[in-house]
């Protein structure tokens, strides 16, 4: 499935990420606050490390195994990231950030119900999975508007921000399945 040029909500605007972007995507990452959020990208955050990191989406992405959106406001331009990424031959995993002085504006939960909703009716994603540090419960807030339940599954996961291993929080989306907010799977 080809990625659309974009996802509009009433607010937001997910497009595909453009190397225009690179520079606004430094600056928001490089916060420790952002950083500490996420397993996958250095703190230090640098333009080499951008490079190299959009060359792998992109490789990933002609694969069918990412869909990848900057996130976008009229006013701001380039406010974040969302994405998803196949974990296994079944599943795929849902992962965003967020400039901070975009947090608790509501951004998260509206591009995450987006890119679930495109997912489902355009790719026919049924089931997906997300996974949160302990740390950071705003971002498992985030997961249940979206509709994610809590698997049960805790397991420890590596962040460059924080140079250990912390306690990760798995989560799963299955698509307009009726399900209780708030009730956990196992």
């Amino acid at each position: 499935m080809l990625m659309p040029n974009f996802i509009k909500t009433s607010r937001l605007s997910l497009t595909p990420f453009e190397r225009t972007d690179i520079d606004r995507f430094i600056e928001l990452v490089n916060d420790e606050g952002v950083a500490r959020s996420l397993a996958s990208l250095p703190l230090p955050f640098t333009a080499p490390d951008a490079q190299a990191w959009i060359a792998d989406r992109e490789q990933q992405q002609a694969s069918n195994n990412k869909y990848l959106f900057a996130i976008k406001t009229k006013t701001s331009g380039f406010i974040g990231v969302i994405g998803m990424d196949r974990q296994n031959k079944e599943l795929f995993d849902l992962g965003y950030w967020l400039g901070r002085k975009f947090w608790g504006q509501g951004y998260a939960s509206e591009a995450a119900s987006a890119i679930l909703h495109w997912a489902e009716t355009n790719v026919g994603i049924k089931a997906i999975t997300a996974s949160y540090f302990q740390d950071n419960p705003a971002s498992g807030r985030v997961l249940e508007k979206s509709g994610f339940l809590h698997t049960g599954v805790k397991t420890m996961r590596y962040s460059p921000a924080h140079d250990k291993r912390i306690n990760n929080i798995g989560m799963i989306w299955l698509g307009n399945t009726p399900v209780s907010h708030g009730r956990e799977i196992l």
